[in-house]
């Protein structure tokens, strides 16, 4: 009694408890909302492409400033007959190169990933974690480290390919190619087996592979419903 007339006499005594309990709940509720972490998110994708807004608005500059915007023109573009991006040389064969190297690239570099991702999922061992390790510090060099690399290997190993073309698809695979199989992965992680087994179970190709799924997921249903672990019986249930 006396504790609650101290407490209902003296509010400013309680008011730090009341904060300290929320402070506590606050930090121990897990499916608070991630505040901080969407602050760095934001934070990060606008010091990304901040840079890149900018140079966009500055190509439709009216002047030749790169610092201060002089109202809006396509002189850049087309309108200039000698210094704009479609009528320069130059300019122009920049463009359909840079144009060429990203169509092959992805030509390349996709189906490689899938098949690489595939292929690091499905084998477990020693030699798959190293091969995993090589793409992923390809994905985490910088830029400029892989680019003066490739070209010391070009210049001094593969001495056979020439610098030009080939050479820098062949160098713009070898960057992109974790892009494909960190997303190929995470796909992969995330639906389980459940459908290739399934599939199996509904006649697919392989034969042993649909053996061994259908021995997994008896092994798992063995204490739930009886059923038959014969290939022959998982290809016509």
């Amino acid at each position: 009694m006396t504790q609650e007339t101290i407490v209902r006499g003296d509010p400013s005594s309680a008011a730090p408890t009341s904060i300290g309990s929320v402070r506590r709940r606050f930090r121990r509720d897990p499916w608070r909302k991630p505040r901080v972490l969407a602050a760095i998110t934001w934070g990060y994708l606008a010091w990304s492409l901040l840079p890149l807004a900018i140079a966009i608005a500055i190509s439709f500059n009216g002047s030749r400033s790169n610092s201060l915007l002089h109202g809006f023109s396509l002189q850049w573009w087309w309108s200039d007959p000698t210094e704009s991006l479609w009528h320069d040389p130059e300019l122009h064969a920049a463009l359909f190169q840079s144009l060429r190297l990203s169509l092959f690239t992805v030509a390349i570099a996709v189906p490689l990933g899938v098949v690489f991702a595939l292929g690091i999922d499905r084998w477990h061992s020693r030699p798959a974690k190293g091969f995993n390790f090589l793409m992923l510090l390809s994905f985490v060099l910088p830029e400029i480290v892989l680019g003066i690399s490739l070209f010391l290997v070009f210049q001094h190993l593969l001495t056979f390919v020439e610098l030009g073309t080939t050479a820098q698809i062949l160098g713009l695979v070898t960057y992109q190619l974790a892009y494909p199989v960190i997303i190929v992965r995470a796909r992969l992680l995330t639906i389980g087996r459940e459908y290739e087994e399934a599939a199996s179970d509904l006649g697919a190709p392989h034969a042993n592979r649909s053996a061994a799924s259908c021995s997994r997921s008896c092994t798992r249903r063995s204490s739930r419903a009886p059923r038959s672990c014969s290939p022959t019986a998982s290809t016509t249930s």
